[in-house]
């Protein structure tokens, strides 16, 4: 209960910096010689994320419902939207990512393993202020997670997987380091969570008998960063 009240804190207070940035009137820097060339970027990118487990309700039974531990790669598509000589910058923010591993229930007669997918189709933006050649941002997006449960088999008893989609938002923190005009580095962390009351299901064996899962929701922590193309 503490750590959901924690996270909770952090990301009210994440939403809150963004949303008190955008509002700022625009101001230009007279001190600063750093004029706006970067319109587009292209960031190809890479990390870690760890789940936290939920308490769900499988086959009319308590339990847990997690996936592992894994690495994710995706894309983003960062539009700067304010004018050259900005005081803040501000950029739209298109991105896709993906992480391949294993939906697990636990707390039951034994553990059951699904090979899974969890993709984040995600819209937001981001706003910092420039350092040199450093951009220390927050980010917001909103969008869609899919799980995608494969087709395997338990005990030697087949089953058929399912796709879902849930509403979901990711609130992140990060730094963009430009190397060079046309080149930088990216790192952030995030916190994906995706707002969801039931994941579907999994139907297991020819006859129709299913393993339902239902809880509150699903939470990401990770650490992962990116190369910063400039077009």
């Amino acid at each position: 209960m503490k750590t959901r009240l924690f996270w909770m804190t952090v990301a009210a207070v994440m939403m809150a910096a963004v949303v008190a940035s955008a509002q700022n009137t625009v101001r230009r820097s007279s001190a600063s010689s750093y004029q706006q060339t970067r319109r587009i970027e292209l960031i190809p990118m890479a990390g870690y994320a760890w789940t936290m487990s939920m308490d769900i309700i499988a086959a009319g039974y308590p339990g847990k419902l997690d996936f592992t531990d894994k690495g994710y790669y995706g894309g983003a598509i960062d539009f700067t939207v304010t004018p050259p000589g900005a005081y803040k910058e501000a950029q739209a923010r298109l991105m896709y990512r993906r992480s391949d591993g294993d939906v697990q229930l636990r707390g039951f007669a034994q553990r059951y393993d699904f090979p899974a997918a969890i993709e984040y189709w995600q819209i937001g933006g981001l706003t910092g202020i420039k350092r040199g050649n450093a951009l220390p941002f927050a980010t917001v997006s909103l969008g869609g997670s899919r799980l995608i449960v494969k087709d395997g088999s338990i005990n030697g008893v087949k089953y058929t997987g399912s796709d879902s989609w849930k509403f979901s938002m990711i609130f992140g923190l990060g730094v963009k380091v430009y190397t060079s005009p046309r080149v930088g580095l990216m790192l952030q962390a995030n916190w994906p969570i995706t707002f969801t009351d039931a994941w579907g299901g999994v139907y297991v064996g020819t006859g129709g008998a299913s393993v339902g899962i239902s809880g509150t929701g699903i939470s990401q922590l990770d650490l992962g960063g990116g190369l910063i193309i400039n077009l």
